[in-house]
Parts: structure tokens; sequence; C-alpha cells
């Protein structure tokens, strides 16, 4: 895809990005990623400024699914990404620390979950 075609998307389908990617298993995490991005962010907007937010920019599917594939450590080329949604470097690292954060914690609590888990079957095996 050459970068004049591509700085006039203005939607980014998290499917379209799977396959583009290889990285189909990713889809579900990345829809719940940004519902939870989403959810998070208007909560701590004052309701004045919600209905004002738009997360259709491309910037944000590509950066939630960015960070998922970083999760699952699968290989995303970043650049490829970024000229994909027709954005800047900078704009992609600006819209990145917004989200990297509720990636974070999720990730935290899902650590969490599954060191109790093992620690759980340690104790009923042993």
């Amino acid at each position: 895809m050459n970068g004049a075609v591509s700085s006039c998307r203005t939607t980014l389908d998290v499917r379209e990005l799977g396959i583009q990617f290889g990285c189909v298993r990713l889809i579900p995490f990345v829809q719940k990623g940004f519902v939870l991005y989403k959810e998070r962010f208007l909560a701590a907007l004052p309701p004045s400024r919600r209905s004002s937010t738009d997360f259709g920019r491309p910037v944000f599917t590509a950066t939630v699914f960015y960070l998922c594939a970083k999760r699952h450590k699968l290989k995303v080329d970043k650049l490829k990404l970024i000229d994909l949604c027709g954005t800047s470097s900078s704009e992609s690292t600006t819209v990145m620390d917004l989200i990297c954060h509720i990636f974070a914690c999720s990730c935290a609590f899902l650590h969490l979950i599954y060191t109790c888990l093992d620690w759980c079957c340690f104790i009923i095996l042993f």
C-alpha cells in the first residue's frame, strides 16, 4: 500500500489488521481492550467533554492492536501500522502513552490471577 493512499484512511478495522499482520487470534483481545480503554477514558473526563470525544480515528485502533500484540509477544511492524493509520510517529506515541497504562493495569491484574492459580495448583498437587 502506498503512503499517499494510506494517509487518506479514515477507518481501520481490527479484523483487517489481524489478517494483514497474521495475528488473527488477537482480534477479541483488541476489541475488549479498546472497549476497556474507552470506558476508563470517558469515566475520567468531565461530563461536558464526553460527547465530543472521538475514538473513531485509526490511530486508536492501531495503537490498541500494537499494545495487544506486544503483550502477547507477537511481532508487529510499528512503522507499518503508523503508515496504515495515516498518522505521525509523535501522535502515535502520544496515543500509546494514553492507552498504555490501562493495558499495564489489566496485564498486572491477569498476572496476579495466573500467579494465584499456579499457587493453588501447587498446593493441590502437593
